[in-house]
């Protein structure tokens, strides 16, 4: 474990009690559970940028400041944050700005493993993208939550939390993958990826950097310096 010593102490940082943490119930946490009509390598590529949260991901956009967004690559993961925008009442569901997790805090680990707090109440989860067929992806996500509520309104918070996140964002990001791998199959060719090192919101540079990361692995050929 000593390659992700980083990982863990930003784990840590981010959540001191995570060791303490236990398994959500039901609807508890972070809904993201289901079937894509994709190819795994689509879905890590749509968790890897927010170009398209904008215009995708209308709701989340409005609860977080998408022009603070930073990403940095470390060798074996990618970390993101992302903090909101300091709004308890926004399109996607309230925050109370005295308990709950102020800033989305994303890692990604190559190859299929995602771990994230979401804005909102306390929480942590682990999402696994495992391919059931060259088109099809199931991605299975385990909540985390303190043993104890934090305030009075947690649950309720939370419950509104897990509604959005199954029946709008997941639903979101599900659809526009499944477009992304209807297009695959029609005309498709390699372009240009998108890149600003000043503007991480709609910088494409994490998901060049999985590309990178799965062509080495496969013993292909490096992309061009594009």
């Amino acid at each position: 474990m000593q390659k992700f010593s980083r990982l863990e102490f930003q784990l840590l940082r981010a959540c001191p009690d995570l060791p303490q943490y236990v398994t959500g119930a039901g609807g508890d946490g972070f809904t993201a559970n289901y079937v894509c009509n994709a190819n795994w390598k689509i879905m890590i590529d749509n968790a890897l940028e927010c170009y398209h949260c904008q215009t995708a991901h209308r709701e989340f956009s409005d609860m977080v400041r998408l022009e603070d967004h930073k990403v940095t690559l470390y060798k074996n993961f990618t970390y993101f944050n992302l903090p909101i925008a300091m709004k308890s009442e926004n399109k996607a569901y309230p925050i109370d700005l005295d308990h709950d997790v102020l800033t989305a805090e994303f890692w990604w680990i190559f190859q299929n493993i995602l771990l994230g707090r979401f804005p909102g109440v306390q929480n942590f989860y682990v999402s696994r993208f495992d391919p059931l067929e060259v088109d099809k992806t199931s991605r299975v996500t385990v909540p985390l939550k303190p043993r104890e509520a934090t305030d009075a309104g947690a649950a309720e918070r939370e419950r509104l939390r897990s509604i959005w996140t199954a029946n709008v964002v997941s639903a979101e990001d599900q659809a526009l993958c499944e477009n992304v791998q209807r297009g695959m199959r029609t005309a498709f060719s390699h372009g240009w990826y998108v890149t600003d090192p000043n503007d991480h919101a709609i910088s494409e540079h994490a998901m060049r950097y999985f590309h990178d990361l799965y062509r080495s692995r496969m013993d292909i050929e490096p992309l061009a310096a594009i």
